[in-house]
């Protein structure tokens, strides 16, 4: 039984270790944590929503 797989693309499936996403199983459910370069914050969000569809906070670009 395989309880932890993600559907991802070809080009993500050859990148995913080195291309900076992460991938966390919650509850039977993947959430991804995007780059610096795509979400400056390192929000955690449920896969399968659009980043702009969950606000996050602004990063503090003076610490």
């Amino acid at each position: 039984m395989t309880d932890n797989a993600v559907l991802v693309c070809n080009a993500a499936h050859s990148s995913i270790d080195t291309s900076g996403w992460n991938i966390q199983m919650r509850n039977g459910r993947p959430w991804i944590r995007g780059p610096l370069l795509f979400d400056p914050t390192q929000t955690w969000r449920p896969a399968g929503q659009n980043r702009a569809a969950t606000p996050a906070e602004k990063p503090n670009w003076n610490t």
